[in-house]
């Protein structure tokens, strides 16, 4: 600023005023609006951020910084930049999200003669260092490209922030979306160095405003202060930070986790800022997160006779051969009817003289919901094959692609489904090999013996038709589900036996279930959880009903199966579907029956005032909800909430603070989970992150999609077996 007419102890706030308003009108403006255009356009505006903070309140952090700790920056670079630079690397940890700015305050008075006058000159720096960073560098280049962005701003800090926000509006008039981002701050959080003069030789106090709300989603005000009479100087900050459901403790370790990431940056300036190696927690904060909530729960000391499906279900068969096994339609099935007819499934396919029949041979199930599917099932695993289920009641196209992507060497059905089957097995070209189709309705023709052998070998694990080789459980594939296909194709996941067997345990001893408990079965068998609703009771001595195909859709006929006998204990549903049937029985009056032991809620979503509105509605019921949770990558469940009436009914419970929806609790026996960022590191409590799942329960990974598993499935840091 220059003055002809009078000296810089005259001049005042207004004078000021009016010599910026003549600066901005005169052609000082366009190439500074041109800059800050550039700046935050180029490459699309930044993102807003989404930190998972509401509430506003003020924390100090205090660091004592001696004089031969090292600093966060670099030659040529200010401590400025490297204090900069280390909160950039804190909020983008915290959000997940890297194309942010960060507003910087300017003092605004570079000019000796605004030094000593009295007004508000502070003008604010949108700083948009995500957008310039590479990725891959390492501290010392980010550093560089953060001190390029710095200097460019202050050279290019004349026009106020106001006058860049309106330009931007104006120039944003033919995309709507940027006209609506722009009607938001431009930052979301503020980063402010104070450059504090000498004052060791000043005796004075210092007062400490309080302070109503913050004024960002995030400010961190950092200065240097002298302590001990001058002779150390102490690195001081406050934080600005809202919470809504965070205790001062999650303030607290915020401040710790800048600090961290300060000590790691200087002392492996050449290590990528992205990269593991860089972790704003602590060693001991990470070994807490793992041992916490990530180690895999040991096995119980219930141990099972078998690591197989098919051999532990022979075990029980010798044990309760009369006892019921499966319920369908009025039919009931004995433990050892469902044998019998599982091992005329296993002789009818050895019959079909198919070349390597029992090395992993994919046979895909194409029936409807019943206790020939069952059978089918357990005699394919029998023989050492893999089943691969397929609902007739999919499209036709899907079916086919399914059955050519597994490739099927036979695939069992009914023969009302004569005409999918005969879509479904037809060969893409002459070279190709199209399954054999066999009719679960021929099974006993084809198996019976004109020699007098007995058909019902069904004590006998090893007959002689069976010739199937030794099996890994870790290795070898039970059964092939496949995914939706919502985003693409749908991808074949391969479970191997150990993987279903776990999950299979894990519900028996968690929820108690014993020889008397009947399981309602009431899903596709395309869907895992079927699996669990299937075989869990039948490995110690229960029951399953199974209802009958498009039985969901009738909640007349889903009513008659919940009250009438057999008495279900244990039962499966969506949190949507459970809402309907649930008010459908109270509009008829009816009481939630009392055998129902467990409720288990899957699938999607499970909202806290569901399971209010359940207890409320049933006063007297002594049934349990949980929320479980599992991909079908993971083998049906890996996690689970139980939600007892006591606690659902917690009006102001600190558990469901600010949540909607149950969480997914906690990690189920000899399962692993973590929460990582998209650089697969750890992440704090109550940071957003991706799910990662390992143990036991994790599938081999998603058939002839190598490059998809390599993707999918990533082999554990401290393991060369175990995959998440």
């Amino acid at each position: 600023m220059e003055t002809k007419t009078s000296s810089a102890s005259h001049l005042t706030y207004r004078d000021f005023a009016v010599w910026q308003r003549s600066r901005m009108r005169s052609g000082v403006a366009a190439p500074l609006l041109q800059y800050w255009t550039q700046q935050l356009t180029e490459g699309g505006v930044p993102l807003l951020l989404k930190l998972p903070l509401t509430r506003r309140t003020l924390t100090h952090l205090t660091v004592k910084s001696p004089p031969y700790q090292k600093r966060p920056q670099q030659k040529s670079s200010s401590i400025f930049m490297g204090l900069l630079a280390v909160f950039y690397l804190l909020v983008e940890r915290l959000s997940g999200q890297q194309d942010f700015a960060i507003g910087a305050p300017s003092s605004g008075r570079d000019a000796a003669e605004l030094q000593d006058i009295m007004g508000y000159f502070v003008n604010t720096l949108p700083l948009r260092l995500g957008g310039k960073f590479a990725g891959d560098e390492d501290f010392k280049s980010f550093l560089k490209n953060v001190r390029k962005v710095v200097l460019g701003a202050y050279n290019n800090m004349e026009i106020p922030f106001h006058k860049v926000l309106e330009h931007l509006r104006a120039s944003a008039h033919s995309n709507d979306d940027i006209e609506r981002r722009w009607q938001h701050p431009l930052f979301q959080v503020m980063f402010s160095w104070e450059q504090s003069e000498d004052t060791s030789s000043t005796k004075y106090t210092e007062l400490e405003l309080p302070h109503q709300s913050a004024k960002f989603d995030l400010m961190l005000s950092m200065r240097y202060r002298r302590h001990n009479g001058g002779t150390e100087r102490v690195l001081e900050g406050s934080l600005e930070y809202p919470t809504a459901r965070f205790t001062r403790s999650t303030v607290e370790r915020l401040s710790r986790y800048y600090l961290e990431l300060m000590e790691q940056v200087t002392s492996s300036p050449t290590a990528l800022v992205r990269s593991p190696a860089i972790s704003m927690l602590s060693m001991s904060e990470r070994e807490q997160l793992v041992s916490v909530w990530g180690v895999p729960r040991p096995p119980a000391l219930l141990r099972p006779p078998s690591e197989f499906l098919d051999e532990c279900l022979l075990a029980q068969v010798w044990k309760t051969p009369d006892h019921p096994a499966l319920h369908f339609e009025g039919t009931q099935w004995t433990y050892q009817d469902l044998w019998k007819y599982s091992c005329r499934v296993t002789r009818a396919l050895c019959m079909l003289d198919i070349p390597g029949c029992s090395a992993e041979l994919h046979i895909g199930l194409l029936l409807d919901r019943g206790v020939e599917n069952v059978a089918a099932m357990i005699g394919i695993l029998r023989l050492g094959a893999v089943f691969v289920p397929l609902d007739p009641e999919f499209p036709r196209e899907r079916l086919r692609y399914m059955a050519r992507d597994s490739e099927l060497q036979v695939i069992i059905t009914q023969r009302k489904h004569a005409e999918i089957a005969a879509f479904v097995s037809s060969r893409e070209s002459k070279e190709q090999l199209a399954p054999r189709v066999l009719n679960y309705e021929d099974v006993d023709r084809l198996t019976s013996s004109s020699d007098g052998y007995a058909r019902d070998d069904e004590f006998d694990s090893e007959s002689r038709f069976l010739k199937r080789q030794k099996r890994d459980s870790d290795t070898a594939t039970a059964y092939v589900l496949y995914t939706s296909g919502s985003t693409g194709d749908p991808k074949g996941v391969v479970v191997p036996h150990a993987a279903l067997m776990t999950t299979l345990w894990w519900t028996v001893r968690t929820y108690e279930v014993t020889s008397s408990d009947v399981f309602l079965q009431s899903t596709s068998t395309t869907l895992d959880g079927s699996l669990s609703q299937l075989f869990s009771p039948l490995l110690v001595g229960g029951s399953a009903r199974i209802t009958r195909p498009k039985g969901l859709h009738e909640l007349q006929y889903m009513r008659n199966v919940l009250l009438e006998a057999p008495h279900i204990s244990f039962c499966v549903f969506v949190p949507s579907y459970f809402s309907l049937i649930v008010d459908y029985m109270s509009e008829n009056g009816d009481t939630f029956p009392a055998s129902i032991k467990h409720v288990i809620l899957a699938g999607e979503a499970f909202p806290i005032e569901l399971a209010r509105q359940f207890y409320k509605k049933h006063p007297a019921c002594s049934t349990c909800l949980v929320n479980e949770y599992g991909p079908t990558e993971a083998s049906i469940t890996s996690t689970a909430f139980r939600m007892p009436r006591e606690l659902a009914m917690q009006n102001e419970s600190s558990l469901f603070q600010g949540l909607h929806s149950v969480p997914i609790g906690k990690p189920i026996d000899e399962h692993l989970v973590v929460v990582l960022d998209a650089q697969r590191r750890l992440v704090p409590v109550n940071v957003p992150g991706e799910l990662y799942i390992g143990g036991a329960g994790v599938a081999r990974g998603y058939w002839r999609r190598p490059e998809l598993t390599e993707n999918s499935f990533v082999l554990h840091k401290n393991s060369k077996k175990s995959r998440h």
